[in-house]
């Protein structure tokens, strides 16, 4: 009786040893970590992949975005390079929510210094999400046309006018605004974005993006003491003008109808005749 269970007892110990050996030596895939606040993964990868064991693709730089062995083989499956960027997207941007997937303004210049996204990607970032940006209809590029030929002819000796170039609020926004009224630098801000201390005006035309620019990017430029934020709403034809940030929202708000068009700006100290006459309501 003792002989038979020291003889199973025997066996099994070696089939686990067994099976031990085999676990040391054998390359599993890690368990995926939870995703976190500051983006995933938790430590980028800026060295290009120079191939993969087929010898026929290389990623280049995607595997900035990749964690391990086991991701790296499975965008490696994939032979064209643009549908390796495109999988790489859709799995860290648009198949995770917002919510737990954030990232900061620094780790998002890394991606884009890495060639992870590019210009053809329209992104913003805001509240250390990544929306996709709205096309841009007529309407709305005639506008912002508009508005900036008009404060170029009234402030272009003073300040630096910028239209849909993206502006830092950090930690964790970058937005695009359509209009953005700034001090001038000597360099046109080569070396970095505008930041809040930089920007006087903000300018959003809002048609299909009313609801972000209003209910998201609102608040977040009062956060940051952006002293005049202008939406333009072409659907009821008129501006609101928020003025006076205090404690993250604007404490003044003026509505003025297109057909009147006269603007009177704090912030740049003089009052502007707007025309807006080229908005027919037929169009």
């Amino acid at each position: 009786m003792q002989t038979t269970v020291a003889h199973r007892g025997c066996g099994r110990d070696t089939r686990n040893k067994r099976k031990t050996a085999d676990r040391s030596t054998r390359r599993e895939c890690p368990p995926r970590r939870p995703l976190r606040s500051g983006g995933h993964p938790r430590d980028f990868e800026e060295t290009p992949i120079e191939g993969n064991r087929r010898g026929s693709v290389k990623l280049g730089q995607l595997d900035f975005l990749v964690e391990n062995g086991c991701e790296r083989k499975r965008f490696a499956m994939i032979n064209n390079i643009d549908a390796q960027r495109q999988a790489v997207y859709s799995y860290f941007i648009m198949s995770v929510q917002p919510e737990y997937f954030l990232w900061d303004v620094e780790r998002y210049h890394r991606a884009i210094k890495a060639g992870v996204f590019t210009k053809n990607d329209k992104i913003e970032l805001i509240e250390g999400a990544l929306y996709p940006m709205a096309p841009i209809g007529p309407p709305h590029a005639a506008v912002v046309q508009m508005l900036s030929d008009q404060l170029r002819e009234l402030f272009g000796s003073e300040f630096l006018i910028r239209t849909q170039s993206p502006i830092t609020l950090p930690p964790k926004s970058e937005p695009e605004p359509d209009i953005v009224v700034s001090k001038r630098r000597n360099d046109a801000y080569a070396q970095h974005h505008p930041s809040p201390k930089d920007i006087l005006v903000v300018i959003e035309v809002a048609d299909s993006s009313r609801e972000r620019d209003e209910q998201l990017k609102l608040p977040i430029y009062a956060r940051h003491e952006i002293d005049e934020y202008w939406l333009v709403i072409l659907e009821i034809r008129e501006f609101r003008i928020y003025t006076i940030p205090h404690e993250g929202s604007y404490q003044k708000q003026t509505v003025i109808s297109f057909d009147v068009g006269r603007i009177n700006s704090p912030t740049l100290g003089r009052e502007m005749l707007i025309d807006m006459s080229f908005l027919s309501t037929s169009s």
